[in-house]
């Protein structure tokens, strides 16, 4: 067994990764398309744009929405990703009330990271562009983060009950 599995006691570090995670892509979808379109107005205005200059730009921004499931796709492959390594986790039952306080811990996180993410994308606008029109073109990614508070706590409980009802196979800890 490694050396650094064998240390883990709790996969509360690793939900907390997973929020910060679903945050920063949540934060860099919006931010990144309203870049793109705040950048496609003032190109358009300033440069006689071709047909086919506007085809590709309608392209981009129509494929940009792909990026709105990406914030799903992110979530259930961390959330494998930490159930396949809570079977390899050796740990013993009185390390449970860890991940007990960390489900307030990080439903806790979870509200703020909500809260932040809300503030950010309602701020105010800038020129004739808001970020919160922006966002609203993300229906997973808003649901995603809004959800935040509810899947850390879904996670941690989740995570909790697959480390300790696995049989410990007499492993050392």
């Amino acid at each position: 067994m490694d050396v650094h599995l064998k240390n883990k006691k709790a996969s509360v570090y690793a939900v907390g990764i997973l929020l910060a995670t679903v945050v920063i892509t949540a934060f860099t979808i919006v931010l990144s398309k309203y870049v793109i379109d705040n950048f496609y107005v003032n190109f358009n205005a300033a440069v006689n744009a071709t047909a086919e200059m506007t085809q590709a730009q309608t392209a981009l921004q129509n494929n940009f929405m792909v990026f709105d499931y990406a914030i799903v796709i992110v979530i259930v492959i961390l959330l494998l990703g930490l159930i396949f390594t809570s079977f390899m986790i050796p740990t013993h039952p009185v390390f449970m009330v860890i991940n007990f306080v960390g489900i307030f811990v990080l439903v806790f996180l979870g509200m703020i990271l909500n809260n932040a993410y809300g503030e950010f994308v309602t701020s105010d606008t800038v020129g004739n562009y808001s970020l919160f029109a922006t966002a609203q073109q993300f229906p997973a990614v808003n649901w995603a983060v809004s959800y935040l508070p509810y899947i850390a706590a879904f996670a941690i409980f989740l995570l909790t009950i697959i480390v300790y009802t696995r049989s410990q196979g007499g492993g050392n800890y």
